[in-house]
């Protein structure tokens, strides 16, 4: 039993505060939740759980007690960089909907970029017929950086179109649809491998300025760049 109400958080103006709060109380009928706005001092001093949806760590602050933030988005960069919250428990969301429409948008601008549409708008531009040699997919290597729910949503969709595909993340990991690298030592063998790189990696400490002149050089002459990081 919570001893205190769940509080929703989320900055000042958010156009869907409300129906979020709505829709939250209809999933969780047999608990008490409130905005932080209508929370009074007491609820405030005394809530342990915490519902974010756009971070507002200035008000997460404001919450001695707090022991767990669930927060409504896969991304939780500025929860973990907040000092306050250093001992609490951040959970982000696992979403199916939100893996399929990110390996949906992954292929899509990995194709944009493997079948040469950015010279072909550029033809059409100049009204020039300039056909280009095709390569099948099967014969470039498509890298992700980041291999969490949503990079392996991605690589699982780039195999299944064809594309030899590798990845990337801090710890090593067994990918069924891919080749895994693990740590920053492997970096840049990774990156040798990739015609096109997907980023998918949060801004974390870890990840700051991790892609830079120098382990870009890593990558084949003509590569191509896709960054869906933070």
């Amino acid at each position: 039993m919570i001893p205190a109400p769940v509080l929703f958080v989320t900055r000042d103006g958010d156009p869907d505060a409300a129906d979020w709060l709505d829709a939250l109380r209809a999933a969780m009928p047999d608990i008490t939740l409130m905005s932080f706005a209508e929370a009074p001092a007491e609820a405030r001093q005394h809530c342990e759980v915490a519902v974010v949806a756009v971070a507002d760590t200035d008000k997460l602050a404001q919450l001695p007690a707090l022991r767990w933030v669930q927060s409504l988005w896969a991304g939780v960069e500025s929860l973990l960089a907040c000092p306050a919250l250093d001992d609490v428990a951040i959970v982000r969301l696992i979403d199916e909907s939100l893996s399929t429409t990110m390996a949906e948008a992954a292929l899509a601008w990995t194709l944009y970029l493997h079948r040469d549409m950015p010279a072909y708008r550029a033809a059409q531009q100049r009204r020039e017929w300039a056909p280009r040699p095709y390569t099948p997919a099967a014969d470039k290597t498509v890298g992700v950086l980041g291999c969490g729910e949503l990079g392996c949503a991605a690589l699982a969709r780039l195999h299944e179109a064809g594309f030899r595909t590798c990845g990337w993340s801090r710890s090593p990991k067994t990918l069924p649809h891919a080749t895994h690298f693990a740590g920053a030592a492997a970096l840049p063998a990774m990156l040798a491998q990739c015609d096109i790189l997907i980023s998918l990696l949060p801004n974390t400490r870890e990840t700051d300025r991790l892609l830079n002149k120098v382990t870009l050089a890593s990558l084949p002459t003509g590569a191509g760049l896709i960054n869906f990081g933070r």
